[in-house]
């Protein structure tokens, strides 16, 4: 699962990047958000559909690029709202 939502992730980046100057402001505060409620609520998450009691340490560094990735979600939108070309 923890795979998934990497590769989610990265496609969500994806989209934001090649959506510049056609997504609204309004449309990359959502996607922002959106990929923030899965990075963060994912070890949550992730953890409770396990069949073992504890995240292995293969999960945990997903988890780890999942946050990053998310973090590079962010800081694009950022820069995209700050360029005036939505």
């Amino acid at each position: 699962m923890s795979k998934g939502l990497i590769s989610t992730l990265t496609y969500i980046y994806r989209f934001v990047n090649l959506g510049r100057g056609f997504l609204t402001a309004d449309e990359l505060k959502i996607i922002r958000s959106n990929a923030g409620i899965m990075a963060t609520r994912a070890p949550e998450i992730i953890g409770a559909n396990t069949d073992d009691e504890q995240i292995t340490s293969s999960t945990k560094l997903d988890l780890n690029q999942a946050a990053m990735i998310e973090q590079h979600i962010a800081e694009s939108i950022d820069w995209q709202l700050r360029q005036e070309i939505i």
